[in-house]
């Protein structure tokens, strides 16, 4: 998914000649924090806040006085991840969408939400599938395979957390599995299995308290 899927296009903005005090308006109006401002050709050239009203004496002074630039933009071309990405790095509450210098939409924290949701099938009714894995081992293929035998649908399959040099743990999320029990068994008795032919009895042994967990979920 990209982030032209998910942003929001009806962007309220100013120019650069609005007044400050109409501009302070605007935010006020929405309950904005910061409002973006545009060119007269609409080309993007940054933002306004509240926080920079404070030394105002001027209210009539046009808002390009005022603004500052954005640091932080995203095309619309670019993947969720990536926003989501520079938002959490960089504590964004919004991230400005431009193309070819303009202002085409904004990601709020909200719409990266709904989008990371929905790629990881949250809300579509399907089996929650928590395991841990080691590095670079056959251990993840294994457990599709397992998937596959059971006629499973797999609709997502996250990385949950660090990793370590011992293990990794996933999230799997699977539909059209009938017994529930039945497939936790197998997950378990493949990746003892896994870790037997290895012959390391200290990672057998460890398996037992690394059973998958299944479960249904929303």
């Amino acid at each position: 998914m990209n982030v032209s899927h998910y942003m929001q296009r009806d962007v309220i903005t100013v120019s650069v000649d609005t007044p400050i005090n109409k501009a302070k308006a605007i935010m006020d109006e929405n309950n904005f924090g910061l409002v973006f401002v545009i060119d007269k050709d609409t080309t993007f050239t940054g933002f306004i806040s509240q926080g920079m009203f404070k030394e105002i004496k001027d209210w009539e002074t046009p808002v390009e006085k005022l603004a500052m630039p954005t640091r932080f933009t995203i095309s619309p071309t670019e993947t969720i991840e990536k926003a989501a990405w520079i938002m959490h790095a960089n504590r964004l509450v919004l991230l400005p969408v431009v193309e070819e210098n303009r202002l085409v939409g904004i990601m709020t924290q909200l719409n990266v939400l709904a989008a990371l949701a929905n790629m990881a099938g949250i809300g579509l009714g399907s089996m929650r599938i928590t395991l841990k894995i080691r590095p670079e081992t056959d251990d993840l293929y294994r457990v599709l395979e397992v998937l596959n035998q059971f006629q499973g649908k797999v609709i997502s399959l996250l990385r949950a957390g660090e990793a370590n040099e011992e293990y990794e743990r996933v999230i799997i999320r699977v539909q059209q599995i009938e017994d529930k029990e039945a497939l936790q068994t197998k997950l378990e008795a493949i990746l003892r299995e896994s870790r037997a032919s290895k012959s390391d009895k200290a990672e057998v042994k460890r398996i037992d308290n690394q059973v998958p967990e299944v479960c249904d979920a929303q």
